[in-house]
């Protein structure tokens, strides 16, 4: 059986790639990195999410996650249009209470409001005061 061997087009391309690819990964940001660099995400995917930040967003730190072995972790907080799951009513869960959620209280990034603030309201008074 015969060998396949390369196109001189096809190894040329290959080289182009190559070299395409050091030079972008020469190429400093021009993005400030964070400090805790994740081991989940390179310096271009960073700096290529960044550039594409809302004005309005707050930039996350991912050093006060919890734990969350995710591929796709949350560069920035943007306020986001939800439904309440209990009275159907649109309500926003703004950038803050996220920040809030994700990095001081530590919840998993996955989760997300699904109540609105009245209903969270009611079902903390139907609750009780908490124990501690």
């Amino acid at each position: 059986m015969k060998a396949r061997r390369k196109s001189k087009a096809s190894i040329k391309t290959t080289s182009v790639r190559k070299k395409a690819r050091a030079k972008a990964n020469s190429v400093k940001p021009d993005i400030p990195l964070p400090a805790d660099w994740p081991q989940y995400t390179t310096r271009e995917y960073y700096t290529w999410m960044m550039r594409g930040m809302p004005q309005d967003a707050i930039v996350a730190n991912w050093s006060q996650h919890a734990s969350h072995r995710s591929h796709s972790p949350i560069f920035w907080y943007q306020d986001k249009l939800l439904s309440c799951r209990n009275c159907g009513a649109e309500f926003v869960f703004t950038k803050n209470e996220q920040r809030v959620w994700y990095e001081e209280y530590k919840l998993p990034i996955q989760v997300k409001a699904v109540c609105c603030t009245t209903c969270r309201q009611r079902q903390r008074k139907e609750k009780g005061p908490a124990k501690g």
